[in-house]
């Protein structure tokens, strides 16, 4: 009975330091911009990571989903999203895009935040 006691508080202890290391690296993984992306390319392929820059273009939005351009004024890189699209999502409007980099070089989305419209700043 003492062993089983024992290896329950293992077990919890261990789940316990699972997730309080996986709090602190999602709350350690910075904003990178599209240039430090693209120049260590095969650091973050296939890796989630959350990247910020300016909507250049996009184009084949509909409803659900979208393909667009994401810039830091240096580089820029394709970002491809399925998803509802955000209300004040437009061109020139600075995102942080959530997601992977995938092998041929385009970035999947899965997550898109916009920052508030200028008007509400003053």
């Amino acid at each position: 009975m003492k062993l089983v006691k024992i290896l329950v508080l293992v077990a919890i202890l261990f789940v316990a330091g699972f997730l309080i290391f996986q709090a602190f690296t999602s709350a350690a993984n910075p904003y990178l911009s599209v240039s430090e992306v693209k120049q260590h390319r095969e650091k973050y392929i296939a890796r989630e990571v959350q990247m910020i820059g300016n909507v250049n273009e996009y184009f084949g939005s509909g409803h659900q989903g979208l393909n667009f351009n994401l810039t830091d004024g240096s580089s820029s890189i394709q970002v491809s999203y399925e998803g509802p699209i955000p209300q004040n999502f437009m061109e020139g409007i600075r995102v942080v895009v959530i997601g992977r980099l995938s092998s041929d070089g385009h970035f999947v989305a899965k997550q898109i935040l916009t920052k508030c419209p200028s008007k509400y700043v003053s």
